[in-house]
């Protein structure tokens, strides 16, 4: 039997660890040195809200839309409190989303050449499919 040197090292037991430093045994302990902190947002608990408030079976449409509108919202908004999400039912999967706001978090809310309104509203929209809803999103100024 020959010996062959493997010029890549692509056939060596162990891979090579620099001085001092232990080796990795097991990827999953890699993210338990990380801190996590309470200010980290949680969009889940907001969509999976959406769905325990069924009535019967008979789920409000756009009702995971609505509750994404509103977490995503009340983030941006100085003052939180007087953001109002309404959904209306415009045909059989059509749903209308407005979104109340101060006119100062309008602003916000709007962004840039409109272009954190037109992020909410790819996120509605996406919301929307999962329940197989076609979602628009207008804001309003109070």
């Amino acid at each position: 039997m020959s010996t062959v040197d493997d010029p890549f090292g692509q056939h060596s037991p162990t891979p090579p660890t620099a001085s001092g430093a232990a080796p990795a045994d097991d990827i999953d302990d890699i993210d338990d040195d990380i801190d996590d902190d309470d200010d980290d947002i949680d969009v889940t608990s907001a969509v999976e809200g959406a769905d325990d408030e069924s009535d019967g079976g008979n789920a409000l449409r756009g009702q995971r839309a609505a509750a994404v509108v509103e977490f995503i919202a009340t983030s941006f908004a100085d003052n939180p409190d007087a953001i109002d999400v309404e959904t209306r039912e415009r045909g059989h999967n059509d749903v209308m989303i407005y979104l109340h706001a101060d006119r100062g978090d309008a602003g916000r809310l709007i962004g840039r050449r409109g272009r954190v309104i037109n992020a909410i509203r790819q996120v509605a929209r996406a919301a929307g499919s999962i329940d197989g809803e076609r979602v628009q999103l207008d804001l309003a100024e109070e």
